[in-house]
C-alpha cells in the first residue's frame, strides 16, 4: 500500500469535494500510478494545472508516486515566488499563452461563444460535435477548449482547456477574458456572431434587390456583410446593444 498527501491551491479547490477543501488530501493505493491519474482521480482535469511540487521539488505528470510523497499543485497564473522556488527550477504544466488565442465551445456554452465573437476572438461553436470532435479540433487546430465537462478536459490529448466555471453567459465570459488576458485585445465587431466568419464592409451597389430592407440600403452609412454565412450587419439599436454590452463586460473586468 502506497500512502500520499495531496494539497490544492488557489481556485483548484472549486472542483474538489466539501470534505476535501478542508485540508491536505490523504490517499492510499495498492498499484503504483502516476501524479497525474491521482490529481483527475480527485476531479481535477490536468489542462487547470500549471506546476506539480512533490517533497518541494517540480515535477512532471508522469511522475510515478512513492510512499509518504507529499504533492503540491498549482493552476496557471502565479509566479515562481508562490511556490518558493525560482522560475528557472519549475517546470510549467500548462502551454505557454498563445498570441492570437482561438477558443473551441462544448454544446453547453453556445451563448459565450457567441459574445466572444462579439468581442472578435475566433471561436468555434457546433451543437452537433461530439468529445470526440471536440478533442480532436482542439488538437488539430491548437484551440483553448471552453467546456462545462471535466471528463472531457481529462482527455490526454487535450492541452489546452480551461473548465468554465460559471452557468450565467454574463460570468463566464468575465471569466474566459481573465483568464487568457484578453481585456486589452477587444476587436468588436470583427467576427459573425452566428458562424465565427470575417465581416468586411460592402459596396451598397452591389448589394441584390431584397437582401437588405430597402431604408437600410438607401440610409445605412456602411454595410458589412460575412464572408462565410453572407448574414449582412449595419449600424442599428442593435449594434448600440452590444456596445453597451461590451462596455459592462469591460467594467466587470475591471
Amino acid at each position: 500500500m502506497i500512502h500520499v498527501t495531496v494539497a490544492f491551491h488557489e481556485d483548484l479547490h472549486f472542483f474538489l469535494s466539501d470534505e476535501s477543501r478542508r485540508g491536505d488530501i490523504e490517499a492510499s493505493f495498492h498499484v503504483t500510478r502516476s501524479v497525474k491519474d491521482l490529481i483527475e482521480s480527485l476531479g481535477v482535469p490536468h489542462v487547470e494545472v500549471d506546476c506539480i511540487l512533490v517533497n518541494g521539488a517540480s515535477a512532471g505528470f508522469d511522475y510515478l508516486l512513492d510512499e509518504n510523497d507529499r504533492i503540491t499543485v498549482f493552476p496557471p497564473g502565479l509566479s515562481a515566488r508562490s511556490f518558493g522556488c525560482k522560475e528557472s527550477e519549475l517546470l510549467r504544466l500548462s502551454p505557454p499563452d498563445q498570441e492570437n488565442t482561438r477558443f473551441l465551445a462544448d454544446v453547453h456554452l453556445k451563448t459565450l461563444a457567441r459574445l466572444l465573437r462579439m468581442l472578435g476572438f475566433d471561436t468555434l461553436y457546433d451543437r452537433r460535435w461530439d468529445d470526440h470532435d471536440l478533442a480532436r479540433i482542439a488538437v488539430q487546430e491548437d484551440r483553448v477548449l471552453l467546456s462545462r465537462d471535466t471528463r472531457l478536459l481529462m482527455r490526454s490529448t487535450v492541452s489546452r482547456g480551461f473548465y468554465v466555471r460559471s452557468t450565467n453567459p454574463d460570468e463566464q465570459i468575465v471569466e474566459a477574458v481573465i483568464r487568457y488576458h484578453l481585456a486589452d485585445r477587444f476587436d468588436p465587431f470583427k467576427r459573425c456572431i452566428n458562424c465565427n466568419g470575417e465581416i468586411t464592409q460592402i459596396d451598397k451597389e452591389r448589394i441584390a434587390a431584397g437582401e437588405v430592407p430597402p431604408g437600410v440600403k438607401a440610409g445605412a452609412s456602411s454595410i458589412f456583410r460575412c464572408r462565410a454565412c453572407g448574414k449582412y450587419y449595419w449600424n442599428g439599436s442593435h449594434v448600440e446593444r452590444m456596445r453597451e454590452r461590451i462596455e459592462t463586460i469591460r467594467r466587470q473586468i475591471r
